[in-house]
């Protein structure tokens, strides 16, 4: 059994998309692989899969591609001193 990786990941503004979020964490290259791994049944949230693209994330959701590969923690505000925040791209 592999472990989980467990990353926190800040956005300034929710609701986040879980599309626009597995982009921003870099879980993804494109918005083509989050449709697919989506469609797929890959991606959980919360421990159910997820199949709408446009489900609207919220802080403390918990979202796990591939049931093993990363688990991440939507946070909302600005990033902690010393933790680089990323903008939010659509």
């Amino acid at each position: 059994m592999r472990q989980t990786e467990t990353r926190e990941c800040w956005v300034d503004a929710l609701p986040v998309t879980l599309q626009q979020f597995l982009k921003l964490a870099d879980i993804v290259s494109s918005g083509g692989e989050a449709k697919w791994r989506i469609g797929e049944g890959e991606v959980r949230v919360n421990g159910a899969v997820e199949l709408r693209r446009s489900r609207k994330l919220q802080a403390g959701d918990q979202v796990a591609v591939d049931g093993i590969a990363h688990v991440l923690l939507v946070s909302i505000g600005a990033a902690p001193e010393g933790v680089e925040d990323e903008p939010l791209d659509d």
